[in-house]
């Protein structure tokens, strides 16, 4: 969030424009990033409390080195994590294809 307070600070001081107003774009940008991540761990959280699904899923991930890669990469890219999100993801797992 420091990057994106720079740089709304920059964009404002170049515009001359240090309104509160101006100053939204920052909490934009912000929510936008955060937003999103914040949809995605609240999923995630629901979908730990089904103790099977849960179970399913480390199965497979020891079983699959490719897919305990990919599930490893998640807690690092936010778009490879919002697969989470998709039922088809766990459908896979359960039909072995994943």
């Amino acid at each position: 969030s420091g990057v994106h307070a720079a740089d709304v600070a920059a964009d404002m001081l170049a515009r001359n424009d240090l309104s509160a107003m101006a100053a939204k774009a920052y909490d934009a940008r912000v929510w936008k990033r955060l937003g999103q991540e914040l949809s995605i761990s609240t999923r995630l959280q629901r979908l730990a409390d089904q103790a099977w699904l849960f179970d399913l899923v480390v199965d497979r991930a020891t079983k699959n080195p490719a897919l305990a890669d990919t599930i490893a990469c998640m807690f690092t890219d936010l778009d490879l994590r919002a697969q989470l999100k998709r039922p088809g993801f766990y459908w896979k797992l359960v039909r072995g294809t994943r």
